[in-house]
Protein backbone atom coordinates (compact mmCIF):
# COMPACT_ATOMS: atom_id res chain seq x y z
CA UNK A 1 0.00 0.00 0.00
CA UNK A 2 1.44 3.36 -1.00
CA UNK A 3 1.39 6.23 1.54
CA UNK A 4 -1.08 8.20 -0.59
CA UNK A 5 -3.45 5.22 -0.80
CA UNK A 6 -3.22 4.85 2.99
CA UNK A 7 -4.18 8.48 3.49
CA UNK A 8 -7.06 8.13 1.04
CA UNK A 9 -8.34 5.13 3.01
CA UNK A 10 -8.15 7.13 6.24
CA UNK A 11 -10.09 9.95 4.59
CA UNK A 12 -12.65 7.44 3.29
CA UNK A 13 -13.15 6.14 6.83
CA UNK A 14 -13.56 9.69 8.14
CA UNK A 15 -16.10 10.54 5.42
CA UNK A 16 -18.07 7.38 6.15
CA UNK A 17 -18.08 8.25 9.86
CA UNK A 18 -19.39 11.75 9.16
CA UNK A 19 -22.08 10.37 6.86
CA UNK A 20 -23.13 7.86 9.52
CA UNK A 21 -23.29 10.53 12.20
CA UNK A 22 -25.30 12.82 9.94
CA UNK A 23 -27.74 10.00 9.16
CA UNK A 24 -28.08 9.17 12.86
CA UNK A 25 -28.84 12.80 13.73
CA UNK A 26 -31.37 13.07 10.88
CA UNK A 27 -33.08 9.91 12.11
CA UNK A 28 -33.14 11.01 15.76
CA UNK A 29 -33.98 14.72 15.55
CA UNK A 30 -37.56 14.33 14.27
CA UNK A 31 -38.28 12.13 17.30
CA UNK A 32 -37.31 14.94 19.67
CA UNK A 33 -40.14 17.03 21.02
CA UNK A 34 -39.95 20.29 22.87
CA UNK A 35 -40.29 24.05 22.61
CA UNK A 36 -36.74 24.59 21.28
CA UNK A 37 -36.78 21.78 18.71
CA UNK A 38 -37.26 24.03 15.67
CA UNK A 39 -34.36 26.25 16.75
CA UNK A 40 -31.93 23.34 17.12
CA UNK A 41 -32.83 21.15 14.16
CA UNK A 42 -31.10 23.03 11.32
CA UNK A 43 -27.93 23.56 13.33
CA UNK A 44 -27.69 19.96 14.47
CA UNK A 45 -28.57 18.54 11.09
CA UNK A 46 -26.01 20.69 9.27
CA UNK A 47 -23.12 20.21 11.71
CA UNK A 48 -21.77 17.04 10.11
CA UNK A 49 -22.54 18.21 6.57
CA UNK A 50 -20.42 21.33 7.18
CA UNK A 51 -17.58 19.25 8.60
CA UNK A 52 -17.81 16.92 5.60
CA UNK A 53 -17.73 19.85 3.17
CA UNK A 54 -14.66 21.34 4.84
CA UNK A 55 -12.84 18.00 4.88
CA UNK A 56 -13.55 17.40 1.19
CA UNK A 57 -12.33 20.88 0.22
CA UNK A 58 -8.93 20.10 1.75
CA UNK A 59 -8.51 16.87 -0.23
CA UNK A 60 -6.92 16.62 -3.66
CA UNK A 61 -9.28 15.67 -6.51
CA UNK A 62 -7.75 12.19 -6.75
CA UNK A 63 -8.74 11.39 -3.16
CA UNK A 64 -12.25 12.77 -3.59
CA UNK A 65 -12.67 10.65 -6.72
CA UNK A 66 -11.44 7.59 -4.79
CA UNK A 67 -13.97 8.30 -2.04
CA UNK A 68 -16.82 8.75 -4.52
CA UNK A 69 -15.89 5.46 -6.19
CA UNK A 70 -15.80 3.66 -2.82
CA UNK A 71 -19.11 4.81 -1.37
CA UNK A 72 -22.50 3.23 -1.88
CA UNK A 73 -24.82 5.17 -4.23
CA UNK A 74 -26.76 7.03 -1.52
CA UNK A 75 -23.62 8.13 0.32
CA UNK A 76 -22.01 9.02 -3.00
CA UNK A 77 -24.81 11.47 -3.77
CA UNK A 78 -24.39 13.22 -0.41
CA UNK A 79 -20.67 13.64 -1.03
CA UNK A 80 -21.30 14.68 -4.64
CA UNK A 81 -23.63 17.45 -3.45
CA UNK A 82 -20.74 18.85 -1.45
CA UNK A 83 -18.12 18.79 -4.23
CA UNK A 84 -20.02 19.18 -7.50
CA UNK A 85 -19.29 22.89 -7.88
CA UNK A 86 -15.91 23.11 -9.53
CA UNK A 87 -15.68 19.32 -9.77
CA UNK A 88 -14.17 19.08 -13.27
CA UNK A 89 -10.84 17.70 -11.97
CA UNK A 90 -12.75 15.08 -9.96
CA UNK A 91 -15.02 14.12 -12.87
CA UNK A 92 -11.99 13.41 -15.04
CA UNK A 93 -10.85 10.75 -12.55
CA UNK A 94 -14.12 8.87 -12.08
CA UNK A 95 -15.02 5.59 -13.73
CA UNK A 96 -17.62 5.75 -16.47
CA UNK A 97 -20.20 3.94 -14.31
CA UNK A 98 -19.91 6.36 -11.41
CA UNK A 99 -19.79 9.34 -13.73
CA UNK A 100 -22.94 8.17 -15.50
CA UNK A 101 -24.69 7.62 -12.16
CA UNK A 102 -23.87 11.14 -10.98
CA UNK A 103 -24.93 12.70 -14.29
CA UNK A 104 -28.17 10.70 -14.33
CA UNK A 105 -28.96 11.76 -10.77
CA UNK A 106 -28.25 15.41 -11.54
CA UNK A 107 -30.46 15.20 -14.62
CA UNK A 108 -33.23 13.54 -12.59
CA UNK A 109 -33.03 16.24 -9.92
CA UNK A 110 -33.16 18.99 -12.53
CA UNK A 111 -36.20 17.39 -14.18
CA UNK A 112 -37.97 17.22 -10.82
CA UNK A 113 -37.17 20.86 -10.13
CA UNK A 114 -38.25 21.95 -13.63
CA UNK A 115 -41.47 19.96 -13.35
CA UNK A 116 -42.17 21.55 -9.99
CA UNK A 117 -41.58 25.01 -11.41
CA UNK A 118 -44.03 24.39 -14.25
CA UNK A 119 -46.71 23.08 -11.92
CA UNK A 120 -46.54 26.09 -9.62
CA UNK A 121 -46.43 28.67 -12.37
Amino acid sequence: MTPRKGIADVHLTEVRSLLSLQKLVEDLVPEQDGPNQSELDPEIQQQYRKELREKLKRMPPKEVAYILESLDPNERLVVWDEVKEGADPILALLSDDVLEELIDDSHYRNEKNDDHCFRTA
